[in-house]
């Protein structure tokens, strides 16, 4: 390998997570999408979790009886069990730049199967001279969960580098009611056993939004995959009067239109020196026009309204002019 290619080579990231309920592959989906805008080969990894005693418990979600199910785990929890595991070939390879651990809290601490695998002799492959980070999604207490990664990583010879957490609003009970929602329906909800719950949309005049837009390490232009879907991004409009969503500049409009229905919006294309770099839609108050195209090298903005009349055609004349790309998209 020469210098120079040493210089172009991407950092690489290794996320490697466990996911019964699908929160912590949210936030893995959301931090790697980050990283690639920001120049990482990141790869995803997750662990799967196959003992015996306890496969049929998460064979299943939402869970029939969550509280009995739950509570099934607490003993192996609390003296450390470890169980058997299945780990991805991704999760095996000691060439990566940095490892980030997605680790989901189990009575304070980190979960059987990150703790199976940090104490597996592949991970010790995986970790020895590497640095680390860890994320930990929990209800309320996640600073065991972290302490008890970050000793077994560091244990297989990494070099821990910082962390980070996510866990449920409100306070105890509340956030005690959304879990457990969480668990019986496999969703959010707005109430529990008869008491309303924190809203995860944070209630604010506006805000604009940036999904992710990749799928298993490829760039999608599918409003339905990426993260948030935008189903997901219009449930969040009930709550955000004014929301700003960037899309991509081949966002299918007939798909857009399906999944908004009879909701006014405003899509518009943004280009930069010749190249059409995004999409934006824009809801509630900050719509002003059903289409507009716009350039940020120059402050030009062209507000696209839909006509009657048909464009007239004729033979091809002298001169080709070919309007800027995001006139285009928005014709």
């Amino acid at each position: 390998m020469t210098e120079s290619d040493t210089v172009r080579r991407k950092p690489s990231v290794l996320m490697v997570y466990y996911t019964f309920t699908q929160q912590a592959l949210k936030v893995a989906e959301a931090m790697a999408g980050e990283l690639r805008q920001r120049g990482c080969d990141v790869t995803l990894a997750k662990i799967e979790f196959t003992d015996e005693r306890w496969v049929e418990r998460f064979s299943r979600f939402p869970f029939k009886r969550p509280l009995r199910e739950v509570l099934g785990m607490f003993v192996p929890q609390m003296r450390g069990a470890t169980g058997e595991i299945v780990i991805p070939e991704e999760a095996r390879r000691d060439d990566y730049d940095l490892v980030c651990i997605g680790s989901p809290t189990w009575f304070f601490r980190p979960s059987i199967p990150i703790r199976s695998y940090l104490a597996s002799e592949e991970a010790g492959r995986v970790f020895d001279g590497k640095p680390f980070a860890i994320y930990v999604v929990a209800r309320r207490y996640w600073s065991l969960n972290m302490k008890g990664v970050r000793k077994l990583a560091k244990k297989q010879g990494g070099e821990y580098v910082d962390n980070i957490h996510f866990v449920y609003a409100g306070r105890q009970i509340r956030s005690f009611l959304a879990l457990f929602g969480y668990f019986t329906y496999g969703e959010n909800r707005e109430t529990y056993a008869g008491i309303k719950i924190p809203a995860l949309t944070p209630r604010v005049e506006a805000a604009f939004l940036d999904p992710g837009r990749r799928e298993e390490g490829e760039r999608t232009r599918s409003l339905a995959r990426m993260s948030p879907p935008i189903q997901a991004v219009i449930e969040m409009a009930e709550r955000i009067p004014a929301l700003g969503v960037k899309l991509s500049p081949a966002v299918d409009r007939r798909e857009l239109a399906a999944a908004l229905g009879a909701r006014p919006y405003e899509l518009e294309f943004l280009s930069d020196r010749g190249e059409c770099k995004e999409a934006v839609l824009w809801l509630g108050p900050l719509r002003t026009a059903p289409c507009r195209a716009s350039r940020v090298d120059l402050p030009v903005t062209l507000a696209v309204e839909p006509g009657s009349e048909p464009i007239p055609v004729g033979p091809a004349g002298g001169y080709l002019y070919e309007p800027d790309p995001a006139a285009i998209r928005a014709g």
